[in-house]
């Protein structure tokens, strides 16, 4: 739902970002805060707890059967964050993810 209390109904294809980090033998508590950024700079937080939660918080290659485009072209990526009333922190264009 967006801020005018509309809802839209998408459809995702990636991965977890908990199982993105994993494979990377990255390790997240639930205590720490998630930085994420876009090619724009815009940034959202997500707690670590919430990165945990199984089937809370993904990361997209494809939206509605399309490719996540960059910026300037070529593959990019989405954050999604399920369940989330604050679309937000519905992160396009995703660049780098920051744990504190």
């Amino acid at each position: 739902m967006n801020g005018k209390g509309e809802t839209k109904h998408s459809e995702f294809e990636g991965c977890e970002l908990s199982e993105a980090l994993k494979a990377m033998n990255i390790t997240v508590s639930g205590g720490e805060t998630l930085s994420v950024s876009s090619e724009d700079n815009y940034t959202a937080e997500l707690s670590g707890a919430e990165v945990l939660e199984p089937g809370k918080v993904y990361i997209a290659l494809k939206k509605d059967g399309k490719m996540a485009e960059s910026i300037e072209g070529g593959q990019g990526a989405q954050l999604v964050v399920f369940g989330d009333q604050n679309s937000k922190r519905a992160v396009k264009h995703l660049k780098r993810i920051e744990i504190n």
